[in-house]
């Protein structure tokens, strides 16, 4: 039904983008804690490690992995988890007193090509379902108008033939 696509297809959306907002949440965290070695600073990040997992998880339930985008999909899915794990690997080593050897990661830049990607796969995915959301809406609009136009249709023809029934008698 068009209507309970389009539902889903706002789903999709709405959890393509709480997914990089959890990504962006770890990553302020880490750059928090980085920055001050306060484990105050890593509430964003521990939170966040659960959200991603959910909220792929929940695009997975959606089923984008097999209708809008599967290679996009596994795409994001590996690189979520690739950031998150490179977090971790920041954390660590600021837990094990190594904090230039922390910060030293973060200066490869390879943490913020993964988000740049993550960043461009979410909105190519983002811009596909809007797409789709819209084929829905006019499929629901074309259904509505053909509904219409055969609720008039029905009733012109029971009119004449009332009418004609009239006329014979």
């Amino acid at each position: 039904d068009a209507s309970d696509e389009r539902v889903r297809s706002k789903e999709i959306s709405i959890a393509l983008e709480q997914t990089l907002s959890a990504l962006r949440d770890a990553e302020i965290g880490h750059r928090g804690y980085l920055l001050t070695g306060r484990r105050a600073y890593l509430a964003p990040y521990t939170a966040a490690v659960t959200r991603v997992d959910r909220r792929l998880a929940t695009l997975r339930s959606l089923g984008v992995p097999e209708t809008i985008a599967p290679s996009r999909f596994a795409e994001l899915e590996q690189l979520a988890r690739r950031r998150m794990e490179r977090l971790a690997r920041g954390i660590a080593l600021r837990d094990a007193g190594q904090a230039q050897a922390a910060l030293n990661l973060v200066l490869t830049d390879e943490g913020k090509i993964l988000m740049d990607r993550i960043r461009e796969i979410t909105e190519l995915m983002q811009q596909q379902e809007a797409v789709r959301y819209q084929q829905h809406l006019e499929r629901e609009r074309s259904a509505r108008t053909v509904s219409r136009w055969s609720s008039w249709a029905v009733s012109a023809l029971a009119i004449a033939l009332l009418l004609a029934r009239r006329l014979d008698v």
